[in-house]
């Protein structure tokens, strides 16, 4: 009796684990954080691991392509303050502020790209605002 006992709760407790290893979620799904072999099954038997890749590579290029164009804004924002200093349209002083404005904005791009905090893309856009309000230029 003491042995069919046991029995019943070792599979009572394999069955707990399995299902338990069966309610995974895509993030929860990293493989290199997954603890348990339940789990682990989970994550491979329902794809799981796939899908949380796809999500990566899929963040990834929408960040790599907020950064690419951020990068196109600066080199053209750099080319219009050349131009509107060989105009006359702006004094070097000018034009030496809004070049380290963009330095700085250059800098929270890097950053951004490195991270992808989206209190930086906020932060980048406030930039670019405050850059175009400081002169009758417009950068970007």
């Amino acid at each position: 009796m003491p042995t069919a006992i046991l029995l019943r709760g070792t599979a009572a407790l394999a069955l707990a684990l399995a299902l338990g290893g069966c309610a995974t979620s895509v993030e929860s799904c990293d493989p290199n954080a997954v603890g348990n072999v339940f789990t682990s099954a989970a994550c491979a038997n329902a794809g799981s691991f796939d899908q949380r890749q796809a999500n990566l590579s899929a963040n990834y290029d929408r960040l790599a392509d907020a950064v690419r164009d951020e990068r196109i804004a600066i080199s053209q924002a750099n080319r219009r303050i050349r131009d509107a200093e060989a105009a006359q349209a702006i004094t070097a002083e000018q034009a030496r502020s809004l070049n380290s404005q963009v330095t700085a904005l250059n800098r929270d791009v890097d950053r951004y790209a490195s991270t992808g905090d989206p209190a930086l893309a906020a932060r980048i856009e406030a930039q670019k605002q405050a850059i175009n309000d400081y002169s009758h230029v417009t950068l970007f």
